[in-house]
């Protein structure tokens, strides 16, 4: 009997993990750290990801195929303050795009800063202002020559 209980309680807890990971969205805001969690902001950062090149050799007349191509990670965006711990993680979805609701300051958007090596996106200065998100393009690149 104990064992059948311990059988099912497993059985919920896979089933559930499962159905939990496979109907979460990509993108988002995965967590956020400071005073004001849980607030709703109305102003903060609305982004996109993009990552290139794509295609081992660039040619003068670029090829449509090796655009820079919109790129799903871990976004991670730090208050220009405070460098050593991230303000807010969010996940761009599949075509790059993040939403990352914030309080008015200074921001930087940075890729893993754990030291994954590609693909690797210069850290971007965001300046979010009262009541308005900024519209910003990162750049990353994919280590591809």
């Amino acid at each position: 009997m104990k064992r059948f209980a311990l059988i099912a309680v497993a059985a919920v807890v896979v089933i559930g993990g499962a159905f939990y990971f496979s109907t979460a969205p990509t993108g988002g805001v995965l967590s956020r750290g400071g005073p004001g969690e849980g607030t709703p902001y109305t102003s903060g950062i609305h982004g996109t990801i993009s990552i290139g090149p794509t295609c081992p050799v660039e040619r003068n007349l670029p090829d449509p195929a090796c655009a820079d191509k919109p790129y799903s990670m871990l976004v991670y965006i730090f208050r220009e303050s405070d460098l050593a711990e991230p303000f807010l993680l969010a996940r761009s979805d599949e075509r790059g795009v993040f939403d990352a609701p914030l309080p008015p300051g200074e921001y930087v958007i940075q890729s893993d800063p754990a030291g994954v090596p590609m693909p690797r996106c210069n850290p971007t200065n965001v300046t979010v202002v009262a009541n308005k998100y900024k519209t910003v393009a990162v750049s990353c690149d994919t280590g591809i020559r």
